[in-house]
């Protein structure tokens, strides 16, 4: 008995590891965000806790700033565990897709051949929200962190796309990684480009 109360309990460490990993990052990193906003002068306004929205995907906005004329609503999503692809299907869900792939060496008489096998692969749906109205002229913004290994979109006129630092996505909000957003708020408007009339939707 004592024997198999260990293994549960080694098992349940193991699972609640990497959200508690993930608990401690948050946490010093909503610290340094605080830190790096009053130091530039930016007034900071919690609007709810982050931290539990790397869990039960809570919706709404977590942080307002105003960086000088900038001012940025930031929603915040994270992923425990980053090697997932994590796709926003629309402005209410995501879908995260765990993949694990075994390589295999073929060989034929004339080359060597590395191939792709998948022995898992499942998938599930997560909540999110990206139906926050703003004022004209504000920044609704996407934080993601820890960021998944590839985070995508699918647009509507164009499929799968994959969002790095900056890009717009639903309802006109902006994808951003820790350091992306930490180099916005270092220059604001950085990043804050337009979409070529070939990227809209």
């Amino acid at each position: 008995m004592t024997d198999l109360l260990i293994v549960i309990g080694v098992i349940a460490a193991l699972i609640a590891l990497p959200h508690l990993i993930l608990w401690i990052k948050l946490f010093f990193f909503e610290k340094k965000l605080t830190s790096f906003c009053h130091e530039k002068g930016y007034a900071v306004e919690r609007i709810s806790d982050p931290l539990p929205a790397a869990f039960f995907r809570r919706q709404g906005v977590h942080w307002v700033i105003c960086a000088g004329a900038k001012k940025y609503h930031v929603t915040f999503c994270s992923a425990p565990h980053r090697l997932r692809e994590y796709s926003f299907i629309s402005s209410d869900e995501i879908l995260i897709h765990h993949v694990i792939v075994l390589k295999i060496v073929g060989k034929t008489r004339m080359f060597s051949q590395l191939l792709d096998l998948p022995i898992v692969r499942n998938s599930k749906a997560g909540r999110i929200d990206l139906n926050t109205a703003v004022p004209d002229g504000d920044e609704k913004i996407l934080l993601f962190y820890p960021v998944a290994k590839d985070v995508t979109w699918i647009a509507p006129s164009r499929g799968k796309c994959y969002l790095g630092n900056g890009d717009l996505f639903f309802n006109d909000y902006r994808f951003f990684t820790k350091s992306g957003f930490l180099d916005e708020l270092e220059a604001p408007g950085k990043y804050l480009r337009h979409p070529k009339p070939w990227e809209e939707y």
